[in-house]
């Protein structure tokens, strides 16, 4: 049996934002981006300066919109509340008194990230395990046992 408890704060859930929540606005904004650029200086180089100008204001507001994305993501996260994680024949997540029950076979997918894991459920649902705040357990065997759960 395995237990993972930690308070949720900002800082838990900065990585999650960068590398799993803005990942695809990442994408899709650079590409955009590049694209708004590449027509910036093609409206130059063709005179057509209002139309440049536009395209230089779109190109520096998907800038702006991609560096600040984590920044708003961790803005509605609620803080301070205490989650725990217990892992035994089945995943029993208790957070503001209420408890959620998950069987393993309901993992679709492990994210590994420098400061745990995030079990995907699927549908925007996660379980966010945090390497440093098992008070059960330890890490290196949690991971071992988590990816022989989902086998």
């Amino acid at each position: 049996m395995f237990i993972n408890q930690y308070r949720i704060d900002k800082d838990t859930f900065k990585e999650y934002a960068y590398k799993i929540v803005c990942r695809p606005f990442y994408i899709r904004g650079g590409l955009l981006d590049l694209f708004a650029i590449v027509m910036c200086i093609i409206g130059i180089m063709h005179g057509h300066y209002i139309i440049a100008a536009i395209e230089g204001i779109a190109a520096l507001l998907l800038l702006i919109s991609i560096i600040y994305s984590p920044y708003l993501v961790n803005a509605h996260l609620s803080t301070g509340e205490e989650v725990s994680i217990h892992f035994s024949e089945y995943i029993e997540v208790i957070k503001n008194n209420e408890k959620m029950s998950v069987e393993y076979r309901q993992i679709q997918k492990i994210i590994p990230l420098k400061n745990g894991i995030i079990l995907s459920l699927g549908e925007g649902k996660i379980i966010l395990v945090k390497r440093d705040a098992f008070v059960k357990g330890d890490y290196e065997q949690f991971e071992t046992f988590i990816y022989n759960q989902i086998k």
